[in-house]
């Protein structure tokens, strides 16, 4: 199931299967192909729970996206986007501390070819993701995208807890157990004691 929800920097389309968000991205010159479109009253509980959560997201209500997500990649790419997850709101990491963090020192630029193989922007940050010195770099969606949302999370006056949203019974978020322990500073993006998001193996 699609729907086109409007934001600030343009229009997003998201995709849904019955066990939560297969893709999300930006309406622009960086498509993605389609996944295969679920027509059920689950997909569209879990698009509407969406686009409750990314109203209140550019709206400066919530600092977490916690809808699930339904996507898979190579064992890589799942680590990557795991670590990538657990950025949290209004901070960054490099390419190289992501490498770093899953195990591959030297992966840089894989983790770079990983954050292009994201299927769910925003719901796995990769706009958090900079180069070498803080430089804006590799965003499908473009730098000006890129740039808008960290000025976003960083002035936003969000509350120390998000409000409530439209169907929240049905949002399950990464378990803590299922993420890798971080280094000093860096925390889940995403709380709550809900069942590992499918496709994301833990580390």
């Amino acid at each position: 199931m699609e729907r086109v929800i409007e934001s600030p920097i343009g229009p997003i389309v998201a995709h849904a299967s019955d066990r939560g968000i297969a893709a999300l991205a930006f309406l622009g010159p960086s498509p993605r192909p389609s996944p295969p479109i679920a027509h059920s009253r689950k997909a569209e509980r879990w698009l509407n729970a969406l686009q409750a959560e990314l109203e209140a997201y550019f709206s400066g209500a919530t600092r977490e996206l916690t809808v699930p997500i339904d996507v898979q990649g190579t064992p890589f790419q799942e680590r990557v986007w795991q670590l990538v997850r657990a950025i949290p709101f209004a901070e960054t990491r490099t390419y190289g501390e992501i490498a770093l963090s899953a195990g591959a020192p030297r992966a840089a630029r894989a983790v770079g070819a990983a954050n292009g193989q994201n299927r769910v922007s925003l719901l796995i940050p990769c706009h958090r993701v900079v180069g070498h010195g803080g430089a804006l770099t590799g965003y499908a969606w473009g730098i000006d995208k890129k740039r808008w949302l960290l000025e976003h999370e960083a002035r936003a006056p969000y509350s120390s807890s998000p409000p409530e949203i439209a169907n929240s019974r049905l949002l399950s978020t990464i378990s803590r157990s299922s993420l890798p322990t971080l280094k000093k500073g860096n925390r889940l993006a995403a709380t709550g004691t809900g069942s590992p998001v499918r496709g994301l193996r833990p580390l």
